[in-house]
């Protein structure tokens, strides 16, 4: 094995080993989540380091990495000592290189998917509609102006989908990747500059599909400068039947679809507004406020919390269990509170202790959904902005 055939082993070998062990929050495949864990937990508790998990940009996920790439050290060189006929290291980079070409497959066809069902950005909740603009960070403002625009989310969307499926296709494959490079230069951008917390993820990914693409960067550059050239898609014959590898891609592409249509299938409904929520659910204000240091709004959150906006805009979330008029509610220290409420068609009453009042506190039900953030308005001319 020359140098090149075992810098191009080890790499894809560190990408591969990414795939299987970097978690990727799969709705199908959930227990792909837990493999770093089982396999490295133990180490990092032999050297008592104090691991959270090994997400994306935590301290967990950049030892994962060390620890891939120890490994696929280790693995290239077993692969130096022992694999002698370069036509066998050929064939490994081409089955290494296929199990990468579909992991980006999957993952933008999903994540596409997410933006087309409005799954990944979703509306904005009631408590962010009525949070002031400069008490969020940047990325909760990002992920909510994202979730305001459906024609923008359909535009993402297809740009990551449509890259996916060209990726499928070996004629299709190297405008794939290039088509991909370029949306995740993008999606890189966008996490380092809202610092939003899947930097480390988003520039794996990205350096995989430029690694992909590697083979034809020199004719890419030579196209943009006016010569001729002609683009192929590597190809190795990777000695597998073509009834057995069409199966393997119909079975492969089959689960990529039910991953993608998960939301589909499991709801019925193909966006996520569509989604009916519980009866509480939305944003109250409360109708008395001549009390200072009293509680200004109460939020429910489709995620199961209870929110709390004081006057002076502080928010406090709890985990909320409803049952028998009786609202329970979880601080993060396990402190329970309960607080009776009653229902009616535009208001709520609430009452308990918790609420540092003696008597009932009433709240009308505001009607978040025509706020000015919400409406789907478009203008073709300045002037149109002034006759709403």
């Amino acid at each position: 094995m020359n140098l090149k055939s075992f810098v191009s082993v080890l790499v894809n070998l560190f990408f591969v080993g990414g795939v299987i062990l970097i978690p990727a929050a799969s709705k199908l495949f959930e227990f792909q989540d837990d493999f770093a864990v089982v396999l490295f937990g133990w180490l990092l508790q032999l050297i008592d380091y104090p691991l959270q998990d090994f997400s994306s940009d935590s301290q967990g996920m950049y030892l994962l990495l060390l620890i891939i790439l120890v490994l696929a050290i280790l693995i290239a060189g077993l692969c130096k000592l022992l694999i002698k006929n370069e036509q066998a290291i050929l064939r490994l980079n081409g089955y290494l290189h296929v199990i990468l070409i579909y992991y980006l497959a999957s993952r933008m066809l999903v994540y596409g998917c997410d933006k087309l069902f409005a799954t990944q950005f979703y509306q904005p909740e009631p408590n962010t509609l009525y949070t002031p603009f400069g008490f969020m960070t940047k990325d909760i403002l990002y992920w909510s102006v994202m979730g305001t625009s459906k024609v923008y989310l359909i535009f993402t969307g297809l740009l990551e989908v449509v890259p996916a499926i060209l990726l499928l296709f070996r004629k299709t494959r190297t405008l794939g990747l290039v088509c991909l490079v370029l949306v995740l230069t993008h999606v890189l951008m966008i996490n380092i500059g809202f610092d939003i917390s899947v930097k480390l993820y988003a520039l794996f990914l990205f350096l995989m599909a430029l690694w992909l693409l590697r083979p034809q960067l020199v004719s890419i550059f030579y196209f943009f400068n006016g010569k001729m050239v002609q683009l192929q898609s590597r190809h190795v014959n990777l000695g597998i039947a073509v009834w057995l590898r069409n199966g393997i891609k119909t079975l492969v592409i089959g689960c990529m679809l039910l991953e993608s249509f998960s939301f589909v299938w499991m709801t019925g409904y193909l966006d996520d507004q569509e989604i009916e929520h519980s009866e509480l659910y939305g944003a109250y204000e409360i109708i008395d406020d001549t009390s200072p240091g009293m509680i200004k709004r109460v939020f429910f959150h489709r995620a199961g919390y209870f929110i709390t906006q004081s006057f002076d805009d502080d928010f406090r979330d709890y985990q909320l269990n409803v049952k028998n008029s009786v609202l329970t509610l979880r601080d993060y220290k396990n402190n329970l509170n309960e607080v009776a409420f009653e229902l009616y068609d535009n208001a709520l009453m609430l009452k308990g202790s918790f609420l540092h009042s003696d008597d009932p506190l009433f709240f009308r039900k505001l009607d978040y959904e025509n706020l000015p953030a919400l409406q789907d308005n478009f203008h073709w001319t300045t002037e149109s902005f002034a006759l709403k």
